[in-house]
């Protein structure tokens, strides 16, 4: 079984073929060319199988699975592609094409294997020290909307009007009923049998204007005020008079443009790479030059909603996210913020603008960083 199943399914185990004599040098170059890549696509194949099955079995049965179809799946099968190359490689002499074509694929291989310090580069935005989020308070229809996006603010301007017709409708049957009490104490009042209900009836009515009063102050809610002074630096451009919106649903966003810093988003692959104090580099399209800081901080927990649009797959970005009910933007994939503080003199022209982090990573190997993430990301797959 151990010979005949793998010939079957992906030809491993198969004897190499002797070559039909006469080729010239460029159909035995091809020749090996098209045996090399057959070879390394079977043992990319088996390679998935064992972490299937890795990832399938658990821990004990998986990683003695995944050792033995390691050794019979990928080692010995390598092994008699490699002597079979061997044997092709008699049939025409080494050239210098051929030894250099061997030193850079040797070089390469060294390069991704020795523990190197590498540049990598993460999504990023510039982001104020101090802002506000605003969120409708309640499901309903905008009445108005008094500002758009870049208007600068003052702490309690009106922004935008809500208009709640679930609220308006409890607050006129509130209403009605608080009339009708009053019309039965006016009532109970000329009978001279019915003042004894008349305690009761005031505490019905107390009891009534606190419900009418909590829902005007709902109603006042329905009005997106500024809590602070800047700049309205994101805002839903949909949102215009007569649009529905959800509750919590997040309308804008109101940033200090004196305090701004940068926000990046590390992948959970190099967020051990990330370290406060580190040097980092700010690229944004808007400046000319690259602004240099360092990495103040670094959130410990992955962040589940992405805050600056512009970093996203729904604005070109690499981090892919949805949109869930509330509209927020939601990861996919898991992202942790690091904060940057740019060095002086630095001048950032508005919160929102994105562009890219760079920085060094500590000494580590490509391969060992390939291999940490199919172990992390096989079972997605």
């Amino acid at each position: 079984a151990a010979g005949v199943i793998p010939g079957l399914l992906v030809g491993l185990g198969m004897a190499v073929p002797a070559p039909e004599a006469g080729l010239s040098g460029p159909q035995w170059a091809a020749l090996a060319g098209y045996g090399a890549i057959s070879a390394a696509y079977r043992v990319l194949l088996c390679l998935g199988i064992a972490l299937a099955a890795y990832c399938a079995l658990g821990t004990v049965a998986g990683m003695a699975l995944l050792a033995a179809e390691m050794l019979l799946f990928v080692a010995l099968p390598v092994a008699r592609e490699v002597a079979g190359t061997a044997g092709l490689s008699r049939r025409f002499p080494p050239g210098r094409r051929r030894w250099a074509f061997a030193a850079a694929l040797a070089a390469i291989l060294l390069w991704a294997a020795l523990p190197l310090s590498r540049r990598c580069s993460v999504p990023a935005a510039v982001a104020a020290t101090h802002e506000q989020v605003l969120y409708a308070p309640h499901a309903g229809v905008i009445r108005s909307v008094a500002v758009q996006r870049g208007t600068t603010v003052r702490q309690g301007e009106i922004l935008a009007v809500l208009e709640s017709a679930e609220l308006e409708m409890e607050r006129a049957r509130i209403a009605q009923q608080v009339q009708q009490a009053q019309a039965e104490v006016r009532k109970l009042e000329r009978q001279e049998s019915g003042r004894a209900f008349l305690p009761e009836k005031a505490k019905e009515i107390e009891r009534l204007r606190a419900e009418l009063e909590r829902v005007d102050t709902a109603i006042q809610q329905n009005r997106i005020l500024a809590g602070m002074a800047g700049v309205l630096v994101e805002w839903d451009e949909p949102l215009r008079p007569g649009r529905a919106v959800a509750r919590t649903l997040a309308l804008g966003r109101i940033a200090d443009p004196h305090a701004l810093r940068v926000r990046a988003y590390v992948p959970e692959a190099l967020v051990r790479e990330v370290v406060p104090g580190q040097a980092a580099t700010f690229f944004c399209p808007s400046h000319p030059a690259p602004l240099a800081g360092r990495i103040a901080e670094i959130l410990p927990d992955p962040v589940r909603f992405a805050e600056d649009p512009g970093t996203t797959s729904l604005a070109g970005g690499a981090m892919s996210v949805r949109r869930d009910d509330a509209g927020r933007l939601e990861m996919r994939d898991a992202y942790y913020l690091a904060f940057v503080e740019l060095e002086p003199p630095c001048v950032l022209r508005h919160a929102g603008e994105s562009g890219c982090l760079w920085f060094r990573s500590g000494p580590r190997s490509l391969v060992v960083s390939a291999w940490d993430w199919i172990v992390e990301n096989a079972h997605k797959y």
